[in-house]
Formats: structure tokens, sequence, C-alpha cells
């Protein structure tokens, strides 16, 4: 009996354990196939997994508004302390700002620095660079000092009334009127020839046909020289006492067929000399409204064929030829269209044909033919002019109206116009338009030669008009990175080089070239392995590797902790992978190395080689799109932060900035699991990111797959567009959407 109940036991186990053997089973091979199930209920096809459908982007988590705070080309680098909190320079109001992760203004420095332009936080420290003292502080998360951890040379500014002339070749010519330098540079800041005049701040220059020559009008001193660019030798002067003819103050002048054409308002006189020598040739004009006669001439035009004077109280233009001879009278008194009145200045557009005048009291713009006829006016957005005031076509027929009192440019474009504002802070004095349509001007409050592209986007090749009096050339601090051994690495952009300190302020290296051939007192820029032209910025990774970003020379460049080149990375280019204009950086704990490019308002990826991985976002005002990005952070969590403006008018300043928290994500990974889940909604937004900056046809396929799902017209059109496109399809993609009746 006892037997027979031990085998009833036994057989009850094995029942037992094989039942409960097939439950799991049937629950793994469910487990397994869940996502085989869905697909079936949701009857999605799906194509081929492999590794290389990964595509690295962002998930946009947050954007934060930062309230008045204007966002300022310098702002590189946004840093966060281990609570979270992070800091951003005001370089307007000159204080450092703290703020909590909501972006909840916490503290700020209250001007403890005179002008705070990088802020780093390293092992529980703020590290605080101020440019205008040249001092690399150490301070707690409060602003207060501990301590000075590098000091260089504090800058010497030359201050001074500043005139800017650029010639139709973009060369440029900078005077300063307080010690009469004038210095020569090329459009890219090359300066080639430093001359000694005494020159005032009432100066207007001219390029004669000759571009060897520069004609220098002293308006206050009533004298004109002629300089040759060349050799920086004075050829003549015209004026001066005992001279043939004594120039009165406040004169304007043109070159024209080898002759200078100098009008006389106090006069009503036009004097002709010999451009070549200064030779006194002839002269006309008295007082009156006949031909030849004049009221209160003010401004003169030339081009290549006639000359044109302009009359303030004669309230006309009278053309001339080569000789001097009248040829017609434009425009008379009057306040409707094609009339004058007290007009004040008269600019002409070779390449059109056309003459514009701007009067003094309407405060119009009027555009005439060589012939007379009027052919339009525009408004003129500004309530006070003066010389700095003109008109000029680029290569392009694109007309710019510049004013510097106005501190704007306005962009006359066939019948369109677009108010350009920049930002009052700007300060701006002697506008003017190059040949390629860049407006340069002087800003005041930065003391910087200032190109803006046509867009009114900044150009990074700006050139400080301040400099050290010193023969020795000083290592100016520009931006600094540390790394974990608390070596510091400053870098010197107008050097065109990084130099490395320890952490007791000792020079160890220096990076860059090392001469001065043209004696300009700035290193010279370089293009090889190791050697930079405008560095830019600067980060260092968990290897101490330092990577430089070259934005001259369009590359990244890498440095091994030693200081030897390692490799370097892009080249000029609109594709991905390449660059065209200013770019800031971090780096994570991976070595992927994420690029905020400001030019084109996207983000880029490379590996810690310099591969190219991906790029994400586009220029634009939605969750995954980018305004002018720059300053770019990470805090201990491993997000991103970009910083970007909130308006998409580079012109309108709305003193509001966005702070975007993101996560970096597999794209196509994310987007295929909601895919499978049937999320077709959620799913396409993934696929539609990736086929701005990929077009595999994984990325086509769900896509169109999606947009069809949910009848999103708009994207099933897209994406049927960019499939037709295609020419390298798989025949598994072909039959799947042959099966789906694509």
């Amino acid at each position: 009996m006892k037997d027979l109940f031990k085998i009833i036991i036994v057989l009850l186990t094995v029942f037992l354990i094989s039942a409960c053997g097939k439950d799991s089973t049937e629950e793994q091979v469910k487990d397994n196939n869940i996502e085989n199930n869905s697909s079936r209920r949701n009857n999605i096809p799906l194509l081929t997994e492999n590794i290389s459908d990964k595509y690295m982007g962002f998930d946009i988590e947050e954007q934060i508004l930062i309230e008045d705070l204007k966002l300022d080309d310098e702002i590189l680098n946004i840093p966060f302390d281990n609570e979270g909190n992070f800091y951003i320079t005001d370089t307007f109001k000159n204080k450092i700002r703290k703020y909590n992760s909501k972006g909840v203004l916490v503290s700020d420095s209250a001007r403890t620095f005179p002008d705070p332009a990088v802020v780093l936080f390293k092992d529980n420290n703020l590290y605080v660079l101020d440019k205008r003292q040249q001092i690399i502080y150490e301070c707690n998360a409060d602003f207060n000092i501990k301590g000075r951890v590098l000091e260089g040379k504090p800058v010497v500014e030359r201050k001074g009334s500043y005139v800017l002339h650029v010639d139709n070749k973009s060369i440029m010519y900078l005077l300063n009127s307080d010690d009469g330098i004038l210095e020569i540079f090329t459009s890219s800041f090359k300066k080639v020839r430093e001359i000694k005049t005494e020159l005032t701040n009432n100066t207007i220059f001219i390029s004669g046909n000759n571009s060897r020559f520069i004609y220098a009008g002293d308006r206050t001193k009533g004298k004109i020289i002629c300089f040759d660019i060349k050799d920086g030798v004075e050829k003549f002067r015209i004026g001066e006492k005992g001279s043939e003819v004594i120039l009165p103050a406040l004169f304007t002048f043109a070159e024209f067929d080898n002759t200078l054409f100098v009008v006389s308002p106090t006069e009503n006189r036009v004097y002709l000399f010999d451009s070549e020598n200064g030779k006194y040739l002839s002269s006309f004009g008295t007082e009156g409204t006949g031909q030849s006669q004049f009221v209160e001439p003010v401004d003169i035009y030339a081009d290549s064929s006639l000359v044109f004077i302009l009359e303030r109280k004669g309230h006309r233009v009278q053309v001339f030829d080569t000789k001097g001879n009248f040829v017609r009278n434009i425009s008379t008194y009057g306040r409707e269209p094609g009339k004058l009145l007290f007009p004040e200045s008269i600019f002409g557009i070779p390449e059109l044909g056309f003459l514009f005048i701007l009067d003094s009291e309407k405060k119009r713009l009027q555009c005439f033919d060589y012939n007379g006829s009027f052919v339009k006016h525009y408004t003129v957005l500004s309530s006070d002019f003066t010389k700095s005031f003109g008109i000029i076509a680029d290569s392009s027929n694109n007309v710019f109206l510049v004013s510097g009192e106005g501190n704007r440019v306005i962009n006359y474009s066939a019948e369109k116009m677009v108010d350009n504002i920049p930002s009052q802070k700007i300060l701006a004095s002697n506008l003017t338009v190059n040949d390629q349509g860049s407006v340069i001007f002087i800003n005041k409050e930065k003391l910087k030669i200032q190109i803006n592209e046509i867009d009114g986007r900044k150009l990074p090749l700006n050139y400080s008009i301040s400099r050290e009096k010193a023969k020795d050339i000083e290592v100016i601090f520009n931006y600094f990175t540390l790394d974990s051994k608390n070596n510091i690495y400053v870098l010197d952009r107008y050097n065109h080089r990084v130099v490395k300190y320890n952490k007791d302020g000792k020079i160890i290296q220096s990076f860059g070239v090392s001469r001065d051939l043209d004696n300009d007192g700035r290193l010279d820029e370089g293009n090889s392995n190791g050697e930079f032209k405008n560095p830019y910025f600067i980060n260092s990774d968990f290897n101490d590797n330092l990577y430089v970003g070259d934005v001259g020379n369009f590359r990244i460049q890498k440095f091994n902790s030693s200081g030897n080149h390692v490799k370097s990375f892009g080249k000029n280019g609109l594709r991905d992978g390449n660059f065209i204009g200013k770019f800031s950086f971090v780096i994570t704990l991976d070595g992927t190395i994420i690029v905020s490019d400001y030019a084109r308002s996207y983000i880029q990826l490379f590996d810690m080689t310099g591969n190219f991985i991906s790029a994400f976002g586009k220029f634009g005002d939605n969750k995954n799109q980018f305004i002018n990005p720059l300053g770019i952070g990470k805090n201990n969590q491993g997000d991103i932060f970009v910083l970007n403006a909130k308006s998409m008018d580079p012109f309108k300043n709305t003193d509001n900035l966005i702070l975007k928290k993101m996560k970096l994500i597999d794209l196509f990974t994310t987007g295929l699991s909601f895919y499978k889940k049937g999320s077709f909604q959620k799913a396409i937004e993934y696929f539609v990111e990736i086929s701005k900056h990929r077009n595999d046809q994984k990325t086509l396929f769900y896509g169109w797959y999606c947009a069809k799902k949910i009848g999103d017209l708009e994207n099933i059109q897209y994406f049927d567009k960019l499939l037709k496109k295609s020419t390298d399809l798989s025949e598994e993609t072909k039959q799947i959407l042959k099966m789906e009746g694509y």
C-alpha cells in the first residue's frame, strides 16, 4: 500500500512538472513573438533590420525661456554645476547670470567682473575670464572670488575717432584720427600697410580708377593727400598754403577720367586737378541758377562717363562731361515725387545706371536714371543722417542703403524692401558695403571692424581695432578650457594660436604659427596641421585630448594630451560634415562630438576620430529646429543644452532666448519601436526628422507607410516624391511597396 502511494506521488509530481514546463515554454514563445503578434494585429510590414539603420539625433525634452537676455555671438558655452544650475554670460550688462534647471534666475555676479566673457564649471568651482583685465578667476557658485588662476596683460585700447573706407576690391582703409595712423587691410583683415598721417576725423576717402592710389580729403584742414597703396608713399598734396589753389573746408570731391573734381559749397565752384600728379587744370562755376552756376553744391558723384553735382539750395543736379562741359539738369524744387527739397546726398549705381538722391527735409530717397527720368522713391526709416549714410550695389545688383546714425541696413532688392535693424548697442559708424554684399562697419562699443553677411549674420573674421603698444606679441585671452590636471588652454584668436599653461601659470606649449613675416604685430595664420586661421572655440575630452574649432580653415583639429596633432576633420562646404561659419561643441563621455552650427542652424555629430555620424534639425522655430544656435553645454546627467534666438528675424531683438534641453538618442530605433506598436503618429515624427538629412529606403518606406496609415496627405506626397527619386530600392522594399498598393 505504501509502495502504491509512493508511485502515485511520483506520477503526480511528473505531471505537474510537465504541465508547468509546458506553460513556461508557451509563455516564453508568447514573449518572444509579442512584437510579431502585434505586427500581425496591426498588419504592418517590417523590413530586414541591420546595424546601419541606426541614426543618432536628439529628443528635445524641454524648451526653457530665458527672458531679458540678448543673444551675443560670444555666448559659446553653457556650464552646469552639480545642482543642475546653469550660467550664462550677459555681455551687454557685463555680468554672469545663474539660473536653476527650470530657467528661473537665481542670482547674478552684480558686476563683480568688468567684462566677463567666458565661464566654466569644474570641481565645484567657477572659472571666469574677464577679457578687459585679461584675468581668469576661480570663484565659488555665488561668484565670490577665491583667487586669480591666470593673469595676462590688460588690453590697452586705442580710444579714438575711426574712419573706415572700403574700395571696390574690398580693400579696407582704417584711419585713427587721434594719432593719424592709416592702416590698410585686405578683405581677410591681413594688414599690408601702415601710414603715418596728420589727417583729422573729418576725412573722406575715395579710390581712383587707378587702383594703386587712395585719395584722402581732410575737410577740416582743406587739403587732399594722394597715397600710393603699394609702398605707402605720399604722391602729392592739394590745397595747402603755397599751392596754386587753396581749398575751403567742407569740400567734396570725386575722381573721374584721371581728373579730380573738387566741389566747394561756400565758393559755388568746381576745381579740376590731374589725379596722377595733383596739377591744377581748371575751374568753373559762380553763384547762380544758370548752367554751370551753383547754389550751395554739397555732393558729387562720378562714373566712367559723367559727373553729377548736387545743389542743396539749388534743388537740382547738374550733369557734366569729362572736360567739365554742361550736359543737362536733373529735377527742380518741389515736394512731389521726382522733385527735390534741400537734397543732401547723391549716390550712383553704375551697374544699374541709377542715381539715388536723399532729401534732407523729407527724409526720402529718390531714384533717377542718368537721363534724369524719375524712377521711384523710397521712404527712409531714420531720423538722423550724416556722411556715413550711403548707397552701394553689390555684384548681384542688390541695392543697399546704409546709415550709421540710424544703426540700420536697408536692402532694396528689386521691388522688395527688407528693413534690417541691428541692435542699438552696435553703435556703428562708417558703414559701407563691399562687392560681395557684406555690410562693413565699425563697432564702436567693441572696437572692432565688423562684417555682417547679406542676411545680417555676423562673420567670425572681425578685426579688433584695439591693439598693444608693446613690440612683443602678447597672448590675448579670448577663450579658454581646462583639462583634468588643471592645465589651462587659452585661445588667442587674432594671433591664430592656442597657448597651454600649467596650474602655476607658466607657459608649457604653444600651438600655431610662431612667425610674423609681415611685421604687423600679429602672428601669421596657417593652414597646415597644427596651424590655425582665426580659431574660435576649444574644448577637451575625458582623456585630455584637445579639440580646436579652426573656423578660418573650416575644420576641427584634435591634439593629444602631449600636444601632438592627431586628426583634422571638416572642410569648407554645405554638405554634412563640413563647415561654413562659426561653431561650438561639447564632447560626451563616449567621445561623441556634438557641434552647434551657427551658420546653418543645425547640430552635427562626429565620433572621436572625426568621422561624421549624423545631422539634426534645421532653421526654424519649431520643436526640432534652431535659430542661430551657438552656446552649448551638458549637465551631469548627459543632457545636452543649446542656446538659440527666439525670433527668426535676425534683426528683431526680443531680449528673450530659448535654451533647448535635449537627450541624445537613436532616432531610427525609437521611431521603429513606435511603428511596431502601431503608434504611427508618433513614429512619423522620427522618420520625417531623419529624412531631412538621410534618404535611406527604410526611413522613406516607414515614413510613407505611417503617413498613409494616419491619412497625412502632406507627408504622403513628401515621402512619395523621395521614394520616386530613390534609385537603389531593394527587391524586398519594392515587393512590400507593391503589396501595399504603392
